[in-house]
């Protein structure tokens, strides 16, 4: 089976790539579902974040209250190091089992939607590495409008990220998404035609 690691910046685009993809029969394995998933009640992993950060951000329904925890990391660097050192492992075990159980079903390829991928190092977990691109001035314009935030505000946000120079150097295939959205589509036609041929799906 060939894994694809489909990433990009914040507000590259990265989300709209992967529901074309999806909508194209493609399967897609996502780091935000599988973060939800490792805990919930009765994974070791829910069991360890309730011992290390207390109840305190669990819900009235015992399931881990996100936004608290959420608040719990955010200005704190040996808190995030420790939530991550938790979740990582057992998300990436979560990639490995899907991929497992795909190939098993007989898919030849399946993609690795993971905004992180590169932050964490995991581009040695895949057979090749696509990047979505667009221009700063898209992204600061698109979280903008998206998440209602200040340009100052969008502008920190990027700045707080993984230079984008840096991704594409990992980068197996670069997804422009600075154009219009059918030129972004007709670039993933001509990838997905390829990546079929190649795997002779």
């Amino acid at each position: 089976m060939k894994k694809i690691g489909l990433t990009g910046g914040i507000a590259s685009g990265k989300s709209e790539v992967s529901r074309w993809l999806q909508q194209h029969d493609v399967p897609i394995l996502d780091a935000d579902l599988a973060a939800r998933l490792v805990v919930k009640p009765g994974h070791a992993v829910y069991d360890a974040i309730v011992e290390e950060f207390g109840v305190g951000i669990l819900q009235p329904d015992q399931q881990v209250h996100r936004a608290k925890l959420a608040d719990v990391i955010f200005n704190d660097n040996a808190a995030r190091k420790k939530l991550n050192a938790i979740m990582h492992p057992a998300i990436l075990d979560w990639f490995e089992r899907e991929s497992d159980r795909l190939a098993a079903a007989g898919e030849p390829f399946v993609v690795w939607d993971i905004p992180l991928l590169i932050d964490l190092g995991w581009q040695n977990k895949v057979d090749q590495v696509w990047v979505v691109r667009a221009t700063r001035s898209q992204q600061i314009e698109r979280l903008r409008l998206r998440n209602g935030l200040s340009e100052e505000m969008a502008k920190r946000r990027l700045a707080a990220q993984l230079d984008p120079q840096l991704r594409e150097n990992f980068a197996d295939v670069i997804i422009d998404n600075s154009g219009s959205l059918l030129d972004t589509y007709q670039q993933l036609e001509r990838l997905l035609k390829n990546l079929r041929e190649e795997t002779h799906a």
